[in-house]
């Protein structure tokens, strides 16, 4: 059984995730799968289907993944020729189920880069500026809004507290009595963000906040009269046909997922299953949506290809400020809901996303025509993070057709 003191282990580590840019929740209380780390996925385990066969010195960096103490990894490269995709560990520990790269998946803050589209697409129609303050479309809202404009919040300029950090919004989230059945609404959540006073004065620093992204969500619904997510459904993902991509509002997936599991490490006992135990009303408009390896680089390459965003907003979405901080990974610069890093591969666009059980990478070139994403269901330890930092940097170099060694 899950301890408190192991739950407050793992608060504290999603909320200083700085690798992952971590949307911050703790462990629920439930039991644990009591599997070690090293006979949960080992390499003799299938890999599920790929086209056409996986590099193979991928297949053996996402192994590594899995040898880290990771339940599997789903890896899909696309080189600009043709794409590898392939997924190797447990999609579920009991019964054992192989994971697919079908797979539905929980990819956190990689939703900031839809929401931001979202507002974006409502600028170029003239119904939001980038320059609207808060205060305009959310009047009272938050203190001092008047001096935060939509574009602070964008890009994290704006100083509001980030409510994933709030000890209270940590406490009920950690209930045992609140596991399943907790909603959160919006206000709620921008509530534990405003007890707080602001990190700094509007536009003179930078710092990760998930609250930006909820009121943005709220300022797409004043302007819309429909929630983020039938913006994000209308406006993204039926016109590029993803079948599997919604934003949650509840612990329910549509389709066949993939469990999402915390360490023995944080549990102290076994593998614990998260699946259904986190209401995804908590992370919202800041990392709530679901979709796959297939869709999120559908999504994201259709973006940098430009057929989502006039140019120029494209341009505004690109132009980055700094954000080196210990929030985020080395060599990133971030956007209008988006980063950049660059990598010994080149420069590539993209997001990094963390909820609990679930760690997302997905990354474009600038054209849209190269693309890697990398999924691990698993809570991130130090030796997981390590497996998966090297086989993301090895696919990126496949990606832009370059060997890391000669970079």
């Amino acid at each position: 059984m899950t301890t408190t003191a192991a739950r407050r282990r793992l608060a504290v580590r999603c909320v200083a995730a700085s690798a992952v840019l971590a949307l911050a929740v703790g462990v629920a209380q439930g039991p644990a799968v009591a599997l070690p780390a090293t006979g949960v996925a080992p390499p003799s385990y299938p890999v599920a289907p790929a086209w056409p066969g996986p590099d193979a010195s991928l297949r053996d960096a996402a192994r590594q993944v899995v040898s880290a103490g990771a339940t599997g990894v789903i890896v899909r490269v696309d080189d600009g020729h043709h794409v590898t995709r392939f997924a190797v560990g447990a999609e579920r520990l009991a019964p054992w189920r192989p994971l697919s790269p079908d797979d539905e998946f929980r990819v956190g803050s990689n939703t900031k880069m839809f929401v931001a589209t979202v507002v974006l697409q409502l600028v170029a129609e003239g119904r939001l500026s980038l320059d609207d303050s808060v205060e305009r479309w959310l009047p009272g809202v938050v203190p001092g809004g008047s001096a935060i404009s939509l574009r602070m919040l964008l890009d994290h300029t704006g100083g509001i507290f980030d409510y994933a950090q709030d000890e209270g919004f940590l406490a009920t989230v950690f209930a045992e009595t609140e596991r399943v059945g907790r909603t959160f609404t919006p206000a709620e959540l921008v509530g534990y963000a405003t007890a707080h006073a602001a990190t700094f004065a509007p536009g003179t620093g930078w710092a990760y906040s998930n609250t930006d992204y909820v009121l943005l969500g709220m300022v797409v619904e004043q302007a819309t009269g429909r929630t983020v997510g039938d913006q994000i459904d209308r406006r993204i993902v039926r016109p590029l046909h993803l079948r599997h991509t919604y934003l949650q509002t509840s612990e329910a997936f549509r389709g066949r997922y993939a469990h999402g599991y915390v360490t023995p490490a944080d549990t102290g006992d076994g593998y614990l299953d998260l699946s259904g135990r986190n209401d995804a009303t908590w992370a919202g408009a800041a990392g709530a949506l679901v979709s796959t390896v297939d869709e999120l680089a559908r999504f994201t390459t259709a973006l940098q290809a430009g057929r989502l965003l006039p140019p120029a907003l494209l341009a505004e979405m690109r132009t980055t400020v700094s954000a080196s901080t210990d929030q985020v990974v080395e060599h990133a610069s971030y956007g209008l809901g988006l980063m950049s890093f660059a990598t010994p591969c080149g420069t590539f666009w993209g997001h990094y996303g963390s909820i609990p059980g679930y760690r997302s990478r997905n990354f474009s070139d600038p054209s849209g025509r190269r693309s890697v994403e990398v999924f691990t269901p698993t809570e991130s330890t130090d030796a997981i993070v390590a497996a998966a930092d090297a086989l993301t940097d090895q696919a990126l170099c496949v990606a832009a057709g370059r060997s890391p060694d000669r970079s």
